[in-house]
C-alpha cells in the first residue's frame, strides 16, 4: 500500500517549513479534548436514554454503561477521531483546523490511516504511563509535606491518609501532579526540537506543521 499524495505545501523544504509551537499545538489538544468529551456525554446520554424504556434501570446497567463510555472516550473514540481527521485531506482534527496546523509526515506527505492510528496509539501510550507515575510521585510528596510541616505544625498528622481533610489535600496533589505530568511533559520535546516535534511525533516520524 503506498502512501497517500504529499499535500500541496509540503513542497516547501524542511527549513521553509513553518512548525507549530508548543502552545498553539498544546491549545489544539485541549479544544479536541473537550469535543470528544461532548461526544462521549452524548453517547452516555443516548445509551441511558434507550435503557428509560424499562421500568427501572439497575445500578450495575447504569455502571456498566458508564464504564462502556469511559472506554470509549480514553480507547476507540480517541484513536478513531484521531487517526481519521488527520489521515484524511483536511490532515487535521477540528482543533488542529481552529488553529490553523496540519499533521504530515517529516518529509510532507500526508499520513497514512496506519501511521496516523500509531501517533494517536503512541500518544495515549505516554500519557497514561506518565500520568500513572505522576500520580505516584504526587501522592508521595504530599505524605512527605504532610508529615513533614502538617503535623510539625499542627501535631496531629499521623501519616493516615484516610483522615478526610489530609487524604483529600493528598489526592488533589496527587491528581494534579499526574495531570500536569502526563499532559505537559509527552509536548515538552517541542520546546527544544529542530521540528518542534512532540514525543508521539518523535516516535511516528511525523510533524505539525502552521497551515497559514
Amino acid at each position: 500500500m503506498t502512501e497517500p499524495q504529499k499535500y500541496c505545501e509540503s513542497s516547501l523544504s524542511t527549513n521553509e517549513r513553518a512548525y507549530a509551537g508548543f502552545w498553539r499545538r498544546f491549545l489544539a489538544y485541549f479544544i479536541d479534548t473537550a469535543i470528544i468529551f461532548m461526544i462521549a456525554w452524548i453517547l452516555l446520554e443516548w445509551l441511558l436514554s434507550i435503557s428509560a424504556y424499562q421500568s427501572t434501570i439497575s445500578e450495575e446497567w447504569a455502571k456498566w454503561i458508564e464504564e462502556l463510555t469511559i472506554a470509549l472516550r480514553y480507547g476507540g473514540m480517541s484513536c478513531l477521531y484521531y487517526a481519521w481527521m488527520e489521515s484524511s485531506g483536511i490532515q487535521a482534527t477540528p482543533g488542529k483546523m481552529i488553529c490553523r496546523l496540519r499533521v504530515t509526515r517529516k518529509d510532507g506527505i500526508r499520513l497514512s490511516f496506519g501511521r496516523a492510528l500509531a501517533r494517536v496509539g503512541f500518544r495515549l501510550a505516554h500519557f497514561y504511563i506518565l500520568s500513572i507515575s505522576g500520580y505516584l510521585i504526587g501522592s508521595a510528596l504530599g505524605h512527605w509535606v504532610f508529615s513533614h510541616f502538617y503535623s510539625s505544625s499542627y501535631g496531629y498528622y499521623n501519616g493516615d491518609p484516610s483522615e478526610t481533610a489530609t487524604g483529600i489535600l493528598i489526592g488533589i496533589i496527587s491528581a494534579v501532579t499526574g495531570l500536569f505530568v502526563g499532559s505537559i511533559l509527552g509536548y515538552l520535546p517541542a520546546l527544544f526540537t529542530a521540528r518542534r516535534q512532540t514525543l508521539h511525533d518523535l516516535m511516528a516520524g511525523t510533524v505539525v506543521v502552521k497551515a497559514d
